[in-house]
């Protein structure tokens, strides 16, 4: 291996450490976000999860997927083995 091959692999691995520290920051911001998020949605009473044991399967998923950070599997998942509906 001649001086530049050690010099372009040794760029390559730099610039793939950062990239992986950027994206798992990314990562962790969004995770902080939903927390914060999801918290305020409780304290404020955006979620009100007794409200939701009283709605359908329907309104229940809409009603929780409008949470930043929740999605239809997460909503589903909730439906399943928290409220024990049928899947």
């Amino acid at each position: 291996m001649n001086f530049w091959d050690y010099n372009v692999w040794q760029f390559i691995i730099q610039i793939s450490v950062i990239l992986v520290s950027i994206l798992l920051g990314n990562s962790i911001r969004r995770k902080v976000k939903f927390i914060r998020e999801l918290t305020s949605a409780v304290i404020d009473g955006r979620l009100d999860f007794k409200l939701i044991e009283t709605m359908n399967d329907d309104e229940a998923l809409k009603y929780l997927t409008n949470i930043y950070g929740i999605g239809k599997w997460s909503a589903k998942m909730y439906l399943i083995f928290v409220l024990d509906r049928q899947d």
